[in-house]
This record gives structure tokens, C-alpha cells and sequence, in this order.
């Protein structure tokens, strides 16, 4: 019985020895820095730096195109400043050329009626004229007839 106890604990051994054995491997592949976690780890560390160096690059790119856009910006906004003041200006000098040529229209349309009204009186007072002319010729020549 102790023979079978024996050779019962001596598999027992030799499948804990290659259950070990095995469990090295795995480990082994897993620790390996080219395959397994230790890759893996490798990779995202990688990974991580670059992604660090990328989002630097990009800071300092926003950094600069803030610094470039600043002064723009200022430009820009004085410039609307401006442009809002002249516009005012240009409506207002609107507003008095659009009265004053109201004002000199009606002006003239008087003045033109004015001559007109002077025109018709003194196209009447030459047709009297000539009315009164031929009345006389009429007198002269039944007078001399």
C-alpha cells in the first residue's frame, strides 16, 4: 500500500512539476518585451509619449496662432469701430443731401412755374398786341380803301 501511496504522491509531483513548468512559460511570454504584457506595456508607453508630444505640438501651435490672432482681432474690432462712425457719418450726410435736393427741387418747381405763369402773361398780353395791331391795319386800310 505504501508502493501505491508512493506512486500516487510521485504523479502527483510530477503533474505539480509540469503544471509549474508550464505556468514558467506563460510567465515567461507574458514578461517578454516582445510579446505579451511587457510589449504591451511597451507599446502604450510608446504610445503615451508620442500622444504627449503630439498635444505639446498642438499647445504650442494654439499658443502661436493666439499670439498671431490677437493683434488681428484688436485691428479687426477697431476697424468695425471705424467703419460704424463712418457709417453713421454717411447716413446723416445722406440725410442732409437727400433734404437739400428736396428743398432745391421744390425751389425750382416753383421758380419754372413761376416763369411759366410770366411766359402765359406776356403770350397774352402779345396776342392783345397783335389782336390790337390787326384791328389797326384793318382801320388803316379801310380808311385808305
Amino acid at each position: 500500500m505504501e508502493l501505491i501511496i508512493n506512486a500516487i504522491l510521485m504523479a502527483a509531483s510530477g503533474s505539480a512539476a509540469l503544471y509549474c513548468y508550464m505556468l514558467n512559460k506563460k510567465l515567461d511570454v507574458l514578461r517578454s518585451t516582445e510579446k505579451g504584457l511587457g510589449a504591451s506595456i511597451a507599446t502604450m508607453a510608446k504610445s503615451v509619449e508620442d500622444a504627449r508630444t503630439a498635444i505639446s505640438a498642438v499647445n504650442e501651435s494654439n499658443t502661436r496662432s493666439v499670439q498671431e490672432l490677437k493683434p488681428l482681432i484688436e485691428e479687426a474690432n477697431s476697424a468695425i469701430t471705424q467703419m460704424t462712425e463712418l457709417i453713421d457719418v454717411v447716413s446723416e450726410l445722406t440725410e442732409i443731401a437727400v433734404t437739400d435736393i428736396d428743398k432745391a427741387a421744390t425751389q425750382s418747381c416753383h421758380s419754372i412755374y413761376e416763369h411759366v405763369a410770366k411766359a402765359k402773361n406776356a403770350i397774352e398780353e402779345l396776342r392783345e398786341e397783335f389782336v390790337y395791331v390787326d384791328d389797326m391795319l384793318d382801320e388803316v386800310e379801310s380808311v385808305s380803301v
